[in-house]
């Protein structure tokens, strides 16, 4: 959902893109192109569900996508 990042957030979504790549490598896939999330707009963007703004929702994108980077590094 669209909410702040926290350590649990963060394993979850590695441990998920993580066992992603490697199910596509065991499968025979040559190429695996992990991509990042985009920003949202801070204008447009509402979430009274948890109540974050578009800046704390674009920093937890940003380190989502960081995330995605250092798997994709790590998973060659």
């Amino acid at each position: 959902g669209y909410s702040i990042i926290n350590e649990e957030i963060e394993q979850k979504y590695r441990d998920g893109l993580t066992r992603a790549v490697k199910k596509f490598k065991e499968s025979g896939v040559r190429t695996v192109i992990v991509g990042t999330p985009g920003g949202v707009d801070a204008f447009y963007f509402k979430n009274p569900k948890t109540k974050a703004t578009a800046a704390e929702y674009n920093q937890t994108l940003g380190r989502l996508g960081q995330i995605a980077q250092e798997v994709a590094k790590a998973e060659g």
